[in-house]
């Protein structure tokens, strides 16, 4: 993870020893809301403009918070929705008080997930239900509100979506990325699981398994299968020539 971020270009990295080790008691490291707190802080102190990434743990497992519980279960899937609501109570503490901040007027909130969870309701791995997660855009600079999006997007969409509304160069870097916000939109998403991957549009879906060289599920035209088969082909393609 250090060797990614450092190699993005970030010019700061907070981690674990930043903070006081009575605070590590947990497998993943500090508690949510302690990290939103230093965020808070960094936020505070920096220049403007600046750029900010937090990256949240405590909904992993075992799901140990620092909070009384709310959800009740001693299940996986009880533990994990209890660890969400305090993951989700420390981001909302966060976001009242960035409200009172003077940087807040101009700045822009991005949440979202970097993979889903087989909780609360088990789905298979292959299956897209356990791919959806949420996007979430907030803040003071944001002049348009309760506006959503239902176009279907990757994780990779969030750089030249964000790029074209700041109207800043370099959109072509990011070959797999699409801009959300754009008149014209192909809408689709491709998702990865162990040794597959599923495809899905407004007018396709589509699983496919390289265990057995085969669909699991097909639905739609020849050209929409065809595209998920080349965007994984133009993926593993752009990945080894690096």
């Amino acid at each position: 993870m250090e060797s990614y971020l450092i190699q993005a270009g970030f010019g700061h990295i907070t981690d674990v020893d930043d903070f006081s080790s009575d605070l590590n008691d947990s497998k993943w490291g500090i508690p949510d809301h302690y990290v939103f707190e230093q965020l808070l802080h960094e936020s505070d102190s920096a220049t403007n403009p600046f750029f900010k990434v937090m990256l949240s743990l405590s909904s992993h497992e075992p799901f140990e918070v620092p909070m009384e519980t709310v959800i009740k279960g001693n299940d996986e899937g009880s533990l994990y929705l209890n660890a969400c609501y305090y993951t989700d109570k420390s981001l909302g503490e966060f976001i009242r008080l960035a409200k009172s901040k003077p940087w807040w007027d101009n700045t822009l909130v991005v949440i979202t997930a970097d993979h889903g969870h087989r909780f609360p309701n088990p789905q298979e791995l292959k299956e897209k239900e356990r791919f959806k997660i949420p996007m979430l855009w907030l803040g003071g600079a944001i002049n348009q509100a309760d506006l959503k999006i239902k176009n279907f997007s990757n994780q990779t969409d969030l750089a030249n979506t964000l790029l074209n509304q700041l109207k800043l160069p370099n959109q072509s870097d990011f070959l797999f990325s699409k801009n959300l916000l754009a008149d014209s939109l192909n809408s689709f998403a491709v998702y990865v699981f162990n040794n597959g991957y599923g495809y899905v549009s407004n007018q396709a879906e589509s699983i496919y398994d390289f265990d057995v060289n085969s669909f699991l599920k097909e639905k739609g035209s020849d050209t929409e299968l065809t595209s998920g088969k080349v965007y994984m082909q133009k993926l593993f393609y752009d990945y080894n020539k690096k």
